[in-house]
């Protein structure tokens, strides 16, 4: 009896673990393969300012959460990605939002990184344009938040 509450225990471990991983059963895709980037100037500050279009798929059993305020912009230098932006979140930032099992949600991100002068959230490199991802911190009850990449798009100057 003990041998089978034991595996009772495992079997139900890996069942849990399997089915609420949100890096495992869902998805993120930035919607447009290139994306305008504007610059604005005020006050001594240089911003770079972009939406990025995302949809967010939930393909598991369980409900995911999106919170904008736990992403982060990767950019693609060589062969390596590293973060370029993560935005400043107060704490009375939006509450999450839920995707339930099935179902696709779309949102939009709002970027604005300092390119130069005082202040953030920082736009920490050097070039505006070039390849990135979306790389969105999803959660779900019983599993640790989990990150998931969306695929690459470019940014591009602003007309």
């Amino acid at each position: 009896m003990r041998k089978l509450n034991a595996m009772c225990a495992v079997l139900f471990a890996c069942a849990c673990s399997a089915s609420t991983d949100p890096s495992t059963s869902s998805s993120v895709t930035v919607q447009r393969d290139a994306i305008p980037a504007k610059g604005t100037q005020a006050e001594g500050v240089v911003w770079l300012q972009f939406g990025v279009p995302i949809e967010i798929r939930n393909t598991g059993k369980t409900v995911v959460s999106f919170q904008s305020c736990m992403s982060t912009i990767e950019e693609r230098v060589d062969d390596h990605w590293h973060a370029v932006w993560t935005p400043y979140c107060a704490l009375t930032s939006a509450a999450a939002t839920d995707i339930q099992p099935g179902e696709a949600k779309q949102f939009s991100v709002e970027v604005a990184g300092v390119l130069s002068g005082p202040g953030g959230p920082r736009w920490d490199s050097s070039s505006i344009t070039g390849t990135h991802r979306y790389v969105a911190t999803l959660t779900s009850a019983g599993a640790p938040p989990a990150a998931v990449t969306s695929n690459t798009f470019v940014l591009l100057p602003a007309p």
